[in-house]
């Protein structure tokens, strides 16, 4: 989820992951995929947005912004799949995103899913708490 310049699902790829990156930043898509061929790295990205389609946040707070994760139209066609697909995502969540993201995936991710957060005190924490 925000791919940026594609070094996470790059390096998720030489390690044997079938990865992917999704990017809002069509700039930064051809970044991360001119990076990937340097490297021979068999990464995919796609341009757009990692929030699904007709998702809406709901905050038990009443405040519904979603900070910086940027809508529009999802990149998951593009990939050939929906956010189901994945069993392990990855993201970086700029401060207070993490309940969205958690959100996102306990609404469309797959059930069996792990959805990683590095957050700015440089700790990964992974949750695999999923209801639908």
């Amino acid at each position: 989820m925000g791919s940026a310049s594609g070094v996470i699902a790059i390096m998720a790829d030489l390690l044997g992951f079938e990865a992917y990156g999704i990017e809002i930043d069509p700039e930064l898509v051809e970044v991360a995929r001119r990076l990937a061929e340097r490297h021979g790295s068999d990464a995919r990205f796609a341009a757009g947005s990692f929030v699904p389609s007709g998702y809406v946040w709901k905050s038990g707070t009443g405040d519904d912004r979603l900070g910086t994760l940027a809508l529009g139209e999802p990149a998951y066609a593009e990939l050939g799949c929906d956010l189901s697909y994945f069993d392990v995502v990855f993201a970086y969540p700029w401060d207070g995103e993490e309940p969205v993201l958690r959100d996102i995936m306990r609404r469309h991710g797959s059930a069996h899913a792990t959805l990683l957060l590095h957050d700015p005190a440089a700790r990964v924490e992974a949750d695999r708490t999923r209801s639908r």
